[in-house]
């Protein structure tokens, strides 16, 4: 079946403005248990709004009407309009909406041929533990672009820094009816994330969706959220759903897999902790540097993969989490304020279970016998794990790049200082112990 949709990801940079519209083939793979879109080039259309003769118009809305009534008559929605097709918007504000819309369509169009109707959410809520003020001024517009999908967003005040503590407070005091603060102790100042658990026994709701970002995811795309939401309404068997996060081990692993990762940048295991995906420094920043290329250019939809199951109820980096409030309701370990201090010990494995982390991602999982699933779909960014992070803050431009992608800005003076910087902060490496270290280990080796 062939229907219209409107796309802009295969054009050049300097076309994107183009209103251009391509062939689309949607193809059901039960695998994945959604449907997957290819483009024709061979059949791409000329632009509609520049320069193209009325009659051609009047061709295409023709075909749009005749691909509509095709796709309903196989228990398909209609994915475009005719005033989508020739609308005098700009493309890139048609985009998001249709990529939001597509998913639900494509759900409804299954839940019917099996008798059932798919429904959204009443109510999402993100939270998140909160949090650095540095990494909170790049989340903040992102949320704020999605208050059409969240009720609420929550900021678990999970920090004693008394400036962090006041841009939080400021936030909330802007915004009242969308930030919300919850406050709880915090055990200890080395251990934060000791902290977090606790917070959970208040997001039980039966009909809420809940999401949890880390205070450092530093992009969100335009359809992650209600993407996110809508797999894990039409995905009930899974305990938690996981979304595609850059900057994940075990996602960078798929990433791999798929071909679209080199790996020249070291080969990356199936592990939460993995020497490539969690510890190393310059992976993370490759990684980062190439996915910045791919949002300037538009090309994001290139870091999705298929749904993943994980089966083994392995650890995973709990950067950007998804859970229905009802499944977390009758959970008994809710009762348990400091995991770090009543510990617990995995159903299968004998081994420990001591935080936030391991107690959702292994432990509640394989209690229940609901392995966790990645959506694929819902694409995030998370800028730093601990071993990478005083490298990517000290020698990179990488978190000024990313809020540049929040707070643009422009101009010659600008872009002088941007260069500038690129140039200068790899040289805080002079000041760095470890340098040296690596610099004489190199020099001995040498001379060995």
């Amino acid at each position: 079946m062939v229907l219209i949709a409107p796309h802009n990801a295969c054009l050049p940079c300097k076309h994107r403005s183009l209103r251009a519209v391509f062939q689309m083939q949607l193809s059901w793979n039960a695998a994945d248990g959604c449907y997957h879109s290819a483009f024709t080039d061979d059949e791409r259309l000329c632009d509609l709004g520049i320069g193209f003769p009325r009659r051609n118009q009047e061709q295409i809305r023709n075909r749009a009407r005749a691909h509509g009534r095709e796709a309903a008559s196989n228990g398909f929605e209609q994915p475009a309009r005719e005033s989508d097709l020739l609308s005098s918007a700009p493309l890139a504000s048609r985009r998001s909406k249709t990529d939001v819309e597509l998913a639900p369509r494509a759900l409804n169009a299954r839940k019917k041929r099996e008798g059932r109707r798919w429904v959204m959410p009443q109510k999402i809520v993100t939270v998140t533990p909160a949090g650095r003020k540095r990494y909170l001024e790049i989340l903040t517009p992102y949320l704020l672009q999605n208050r059409a999908h969240i009720a609420e967003h929550h900021f678990w005040v999970n920090t004693t820094d008394a400036a962090d503590i006041a841009y939080i407070e400021s936030l909330a005091a802007s915004q009242p009816d969308f930030f919300k603060l919850k406050r709880r102790a915090v055990f200890d100042n080395d251990r934060q994330c000791d902290s977090i658990w606790q917070y959970f026994q208040d997001y039980t709701d039966a009909d809420t969706i809940y999401i949890r970002l880390d205070d450092d995811i530093c992009y969100i795309a335009p359809d992650a959220i209600p993407t996110l939401a809508a797999f894990r309404a039409a995905h009930r068997e899974p305990f938690l759903i996981y979304g595609n996060i850059v900057n994940n081990a075990i996602c960078s692993y798929y990433q791999q897999q798929r071909g679209f990762l080199p790996r020249a940048w070291g080969r990356v295991g199936n592990e939460c902790m993995d020497a490539v995906g969690w510890n190393s420094k310059r992976f993370a920043q490759r990684l980062h540097e190439k996915f910045l290329a791919d949002i300037r250019q538009g090309t994001m939809a290139r870091w999705k993969f298929p749904p993943q199951t994980l089966d083994d109820y392995r650890r995973f980096s709990i950067n950007v989490i998804c859970w229905y409030g009802h499944d977390l309701r009758d959970v008994p370990e809710l009762s348990i304020v400091n995991l770090y201090v009543q510990r617990l010990t995995h159903p299968t494995r004998g081994t420990e279970v001591y935080d936030e982390e391991s107690m959702l991602s292994e432990y509640l999982p394989a209690k229940f016998q609901r392995p966790n699933r990645i959506c694929g779909d819902a694409l995030f960014g998370h800028f730093a794990f601990y071993p990478q992070r005083r490298y990517l803050e000290t020698m990179t431009t990488l978190r000024d790049e990313y809020r540049q992608l929040v707070y643009p800005q422009s101009g010659l003076a600008f872009e002088m200082r941007r260069r500038l910087q690129r140039a200068v902060k790899p040289l805080n490496a002079l000041l760095s112990p470890y340098a040296w270290a690596w610099a004489r280990r190199r020099v001995k080796d040498r001379f060995a």
